[in-house]
């Protein structure tokens, strides 16, 4: 039997409050080691779609799978384990008084020994160029810089699994090639990317 998909969306229904449905039977497949771009109108329900893979939502109908297993059954600590995320805006993502703390958040609350997210962190903060601020607070660095925050945390974690939600938006030239060639490093490791 073949392997179960990286993501997977079953008829997918999910709608606001009492507004009307923003995801309307959506199916989508991610196979393992797939780099897939999900493009669409601004408010088309890119964000909606992928917070699902996540659990930051759940399906109102249908099925929302990671590697096959149901993710309403699923907390987002256990889906985090598989799945790492990018908010599309920087501030919404981070939170901690360091550049260091913020990094080692992910894996030390994936239960990881410490000296294995001392180990992670300082290779995310170096891959990063973020080592000289480490003990700077994320709130005094540039919106460029924040991001690289933002993937350091996320590379730091080590999913087989990313989603980002817009990674180069609000970045210049520079930032959006080193960024791409980060997205471009990490397939080539095997991981699976779903990118808004």
């Amino acid at each position: 039997m073949a392997d179960p998909p990286a993501l997977q969306a079953q008829a997918l229904w999910f709608g606001y409050d009492d507004d009307p449905p923003v995801l309307r039977g959506v199916d989508l497949e991610v196979p393992v080691g797939q780099f897939l771009i999900l493009a669409g109108a601004n408010g088309s329900g890119k964000t909606t779609l992928v917070k699902h893979f996540i659990g930051l939502l759940r399906p109102r109908q249908g099925r929302v799978l990671v590697y096959g297993q149901e993710t309403a059954t699923r907390s987002v600590g256990e889906l985090a384990h598989w799945v790492g995320f990018l908010f599309q805006r920087p501030e919404r993502q981070i939170f901690s008084p360091t550049v260091r703390q913020e990094v080692a958040f992910g894996p030390h609350n994936l239960g990881l020994p410490p000296a294995e997210v001392e180990e992670r962190v300082e290779a995310a903060l170096a891959r990063f160029g973020l080592t000289a601020l480490a003990d700077h607070p994320p709130s005094v660095l540039s919106y460029g810089l924040r991001r690289r925050v933002t993937l350091a945390s996320v590379a730091a974690m080590g999913p087989p699994i990313l989603v980002l939600d817009e990674p180069t938006v609000g970045l210049d030239r520079r930032a959006t090639e080193e960024t791409l060639g980060w997205l471009r490093e990490m397939h080539r490791q095997g991981r699976t990317l779903l990118v808004v």
